[in-house]
């Protein structure tokens, strides 16, 4: 039988200490559930939609596709253009090798050039001679 201060406990005693210990030990046992608190702290490491969305806006979109797409088009159809105009290895070689003839026929040329520039200035010199003698040669035949 319990006793408390040396008399007899009651039910109703029993009952009230029965269950002021189950709510000390149910709160107790509380403690170690996860509170709404303890939830809401956790659901914050967590993405959210707006985060989602924040983050998907980093991300090309169908029309960004579709402009690269386009962009590509043109940018092969100008590349094909200028392959076409371009002139290739042989192309350059023949133009060379007309520019190398035209410098081996122009430096002949003025290799020619030269040497008449030259027996032109001699001719100068000896029909001035000439000139000079004649008019020597008709000073004297007048005089005489």
């Amino acid at each position: 039988m319990l006793e408390r201060n040396g008399k007899p406990v009651t039910r109703a005693e029993l009952r009230e200490e029965l269950r002021k210990e189950l709510r000390k030990e149910l709160r107790k046992e509380l403690r170690k559930f996860v509170t709404k608190d303890d939830l809401r702290a956790e659901l914050k490491k967590f993405v959210t939609k707006d985060d989602l969305r924040a983050e998907l806006k980093k991300f090309a979109t169908k029309k960004d596709h579709a402009k690269l797409a386009r962009e590509i088009v043109n940018l092969k159809a100008e590349m094909q253009d200028v392959k076409e105009r371009m002139a290739t290895k042989d192309d350059v070689q023949r133009i060379m090798d007309v520019l190398d003839s035209m410098m081996a026929t122009s430096k002949a040329a003025w290799d020619k050039l030269v040497v008449q520039d030259e027996r032109h200035r001699r001719s100068e010199g000896r029909l001035d001679d000439h000139e000079r003698r004649i008019g020597l040669i008709e000073t004297h035949g007048a005089s005489s």
